[in-house]
């Protein structure tokens, strides 16, 4: 419900920092980037994807166009049929930028945009804007961000799940006397509860725990992921395919 942002994030920092709510959406939103001179943009596709765009709509036939919408969204498919322009519809599922994070002090932080999924309905809200289900972050346990099927991922508050996950393998090992890497075995949880209860190729997730442990898993064929520490500096990328990506950042 907020357009032509350049750095959405930037503008829920403010949210976040500067007014007492949790969520500002819509002109209220746009109100409070003006004030604080947030950069806004307008979102023009780049002559590349125009291109593929008019080569998808020039290969594909409007019976496989059809299918498709009932694939994915099959209760939305007869209103969509209706209401949209052949000759202007998104195909593209665009992708979730998410980020987690931990500071020398121990606090984290999580944030994600999304560019939403196709075949869905005007005024239709993702897991993305949703703090417990997109994202969540607490200092006493660790902080995570999702990926994937929104509708799913709401359903059961899977960034919530995922934290309290943390906790109990937090509390797990200490009754063992031990440091285990909780954000693998937390992010594993998740994902897998999630794949459970709606199948494979649903989602997945990027967390850190409070030990400054941090660990990628998706159960979708691939999930491109990057990591810095204050180790080295550099950043590292990789990909996640239901495997888990594991990292630990040194105290010092």
């Amino acid at each position: 419900m907020v357009q032509n942002i350049r750095n959405p994030i930037s503008l829920a920092r403010l949210v976040m920092e500067e007014t007492d709510h949790v969520m500002l959406a819509g002109e209220g939103a746009l109100e409070l980037a003006k004030a604080f001179n947030i950069k806004t943009c307008n979102a023009e596709p780049t002559e590349e994807n125009l291109q593929n765009y008019n080569r998808f709509l020039k290969n594909a036939k409007k019976s496989s166009k059809e299918k498709l919408k009932e694939e994915h969204h099959p209760k939305n498919h007869k209103y969509l049929k209706q209401t949209t322009n052949n000759n202007n519809e998104e195909w593209n599922h665009l992708g979730t930028v998410g980020a987690v994070a931990i500071d020398k002090d121990g606090n984290v932080a999580s944030a994600v945009s999304t560019g939403g999924r196709a075949f869905t309905m005007p005024g239709r809200i993702g897991d993305s804007a949703i703090i417990g289900s997109g994202l969540y972050a607490d200092n006493e346990v660790g902080a995570t961000c999702m990926t994937g099927f929104g509708e799913y991922i709401m359903r059961v508050c899977l960034a919530k799940t995922a934290c309290d996950f943390l906790k109990i393998e937090d509390n797990e090992n200490k009754v063992k006397s031990k440091t285990g890497n909780n954000a693998s075995v937390a992010s594993s949880k998740a994902i897998e509860m999630l794949a459970s209860k709606f199948g494979r190729d649903t989602g997945g997730i990027i967390s850190v725990d409070k030990h400054g442990n941090f660990a990628a898993y998706a159960n979708t064929k691939s999930m491109p992921i990057a990591f810095i520490s204050n180790i080295t500096g550099k950043v590292e990328v990789g990909l996640a395919m239901e495997i888990f990506i594991l990292y630990f950042i040194d105290d010092s």
